[in-house]
Order: structure tokens, then C-alpha cells, then sequence
């Protein structure tokens, strides 16, 4: 799996709700999982070199990570992110997810890395919660969101009113490992990019820009920013910046939007069944699952808009 390590993942499979009145529940809005999906890899570029790596990241709390690493880039869609807010001016080559005003989207992520925990967040945009690991949830608005190695989430980002096309925003995927000496100092980030635009389909960028960075975001001690997904009763000061002030929520703050069927519910009689997929690599460019070989495309299917006996979306194959 190495060729899919180092491009990132190649698409998703997506399952869409059974439940018909989950806009009546939820309040209207797109659905576009090919066009709003963030899918997000990890590569350490340490492991190239003969050295050791040493623990100089931990979690804010000073805790240790599972693994070890000097220091780590990320992959959006088998691109590399931004490294600053400031390189999407006039730069079309990383990912933005076009938006109009006014209007709200369900964005869905997942989390593909190997050992990084992510936190989320757009500059001056909250994110509703709706959906973790495919359960569905009632909205629960929040400012960061962590996004565990393996964790799935949903959120419905609501397009800001009167915004000209052409303003564009910073998406920011941190990691939560930070300098073991240094709060403020992050193993990693990267940045992709909400476009505002006046076109609902094609997706081509507005001929002139206007970024909008938020550089003041949680430094208000008495109305703190919200954190879900949380791993910390209390979050550690100064992460990702000096005097910034989060408060915690874990995931036992979200409700179900669906009670879960009784039939669902395991009982005491049930036998215990398992099912895995036993992934394994294999040359040239494919790989092994439960011993069957695939064959990986030469450029992530996100990415492609005329991929080779592609289903096309939505799926009626």
C-alpha cells in the first residue's frame, strides 16, 4: 500500500441515509459527497532518513503519542495543502471546496492517517455536527473539530449572507500533537481553502480574490471557543497559539437523531462475529485485500472527472 500512502486515498465509500425526512430534522441542504468530502493522510518525511526518530511532539497534555516522528506533512486528495493562509493568492493548485452564499452544505471528513490526530476548523465559520462514524446525530455547532486516526464526521457548514464572490477562507487542518516544551508550536498544519463563488456547479474560481484570515480566534477568556470531540477534560493552555482559551466536549455530548432500533442492540444469546479486511501490498502499483488484487488508479479519483468505468454520481450501477 505504499503507492496509496504516499498519494492518498483514492476515493470513499459513501452510503447515503435510508431515512427520508432528514431535511425535515436537519433543514435543507446539498448533498455533493464528490465535491465536499475532505479526505486526510499523514506522511513522515523522517522515515527517509537513517536517523532516529525522537519524541520531541507530545499532546498538549504532555502526554506520549503512539508514534514517534520529527516532523510530518499531510496529503489532501493526494496534493499538498498549503503551508500558509497567504499561498492560495493567485494559486489555483491547492484544494477549495466552491461555496455560495447563503447556502448551506453537508461536508464529510475522514481521517486516513496512519498515527495524526487532526483538529479542523475555517476561519469566522462554525461547523454543525451531524453524522460520526456513520451514525447520525442532532446538530451540535462548534468552532474545532478533532478527527481521530480511523473517525469519520459530518458537519453542515452554513455559507455566510451577502459575501461577494471571490472571498475566500481558510480551511486549517492542525495536528493536535504539539512541541512537548511548546504548546503553541504545532507537529504539523496545513491549509485548504472555502471559495466563495456565484456559480452553484462549475467549479472554477471567481477572477478576483479576497482573502479573509481570522487571526483573533479564542482569545476571549469569558466566552472561550468550542472543541468537540475532545479527548481532554480541560484543554491544555496555548495550544496552536499563545493565549487562546477552548473549552472541551467529548463525544457523549452528541444525541442521536435516530434512536438506535432494538433489533440493532445486541443481546446476551448473540454469538460474537467478526469481519476485517486483510490488507497486504503488492508490485507493481496494487495491492491485496482478503487476497484479491486491485488495481490502483494513476491519479486519485477525486480528482479525476473522467475516470474509466466510473459509476457516476449518484450511483445507479
Amino acid at each position: 500500500m505504499r503507492y496509496q500512502r504516499s498519494k492518498g486515498l483514492f476515493g470513499a465509500l459513501i452510503v447515503h441515509e435510508a431515512q427520508s425526512d432528514i431535511r425535515e430534522k436537519l433543514g435543507p441542504f446539498e448533498d455533493r459527497p464528490e465535491r465536499k468530502t475532505l479526505i486526510i493522510v499523514d506522511q513522515d518525511p523522517s522515515k527517509k532518513k537513517s536517523r532516529k526518530a525522537v519524541q520531541s511532539f507530545c499532546l498538549p497534555d504532555g502526554s506520549s503519542l503512539p508514534m514517534h516522528f520529527r516532523r510530518f506533512t499531510l496529503l489532501i486528495y493526494g496534493k499538498d495543502p498549503a503551508t500558509s493562509p497567504l499561498e492560495s493568492a493567485g494559486n489555483e493548485s491547492h484544494t477549495q471546496f466552491y461555496v455560495v452564499s447563503g447556502r448551506n452544505y453537508r461536508f464529510r471528513i475522514i481521517d486516513g492517517a496512519l498515527g495524526t490526530i487532526f483538529v479542523i476548523s475555517i476561519d469566522y465559520h462554525k461547523l454543525y455536527i451531524i453524522a460520526t462514524d456513520g451514525s447520525l446525530v442532532k446538530p451540535f455547532e462548534t468552532d474545532f473539530l478533532i478527527v481521530h486516526v480511523g473517525e469519520t464526521y459530518d458537519f453542515i457548514l452554513k455559507a455566510k449572507k451577502d459575501i461577494l464572490p471571490g472571498s475566500k477562507y481558510p480551511i486549517r487542518i492542525q495536528s493536535l500533537a504539539v512541541n512537548c516544551k511548546n504548546n503553541s508550536e504545532l507537529a504539523g498544519q496545513g491549509f485548504v481553502f472555502l471559495a466563495y463563488t456565484n456559480q452553484s456547479i462549475k467549479m472554477t474560481s471567481p477572477t478576483s480574490e479576497n482573502l479573509i484570515v481570522q487571526n483573533d480566534r479564542c482569545n476571549n477568556k469569558s466566552k472561550p471557543c468550542t472543541i468537540m470531540n475532545c479527548p481532554f477534560k480541560i484543554m491544555p493552555k496555548n495550544y496552536s497559539k499563545p493565549d487562546t482559551y477552548m473549552k472541551c466536549y467529548d463525544i457523549l455530548s452528541l444525541k442521536l437523531l435516530y434512536p438506535t432500533p432494538s433489533f440493532e442492540i445486541p443481546k446476551s444469546a448473540d454469538f460474537a462475529s467478526e469481519f476485517f479486511f486483510n490488507f497486504e501490498g503488492a508490485k507493481p502499483r496494487a495491492s491485496l485485500i482478503n487476497g484479491i488484487r486491485f488495481r490502483l488508479p494513476a491519479v486519485p479519483i477525486l480528482e479525476n472527472e473522467d475516470a474509466a468505468n466510473e459509476c457516476k454520481y449518484p450511483v445507479n450501477c
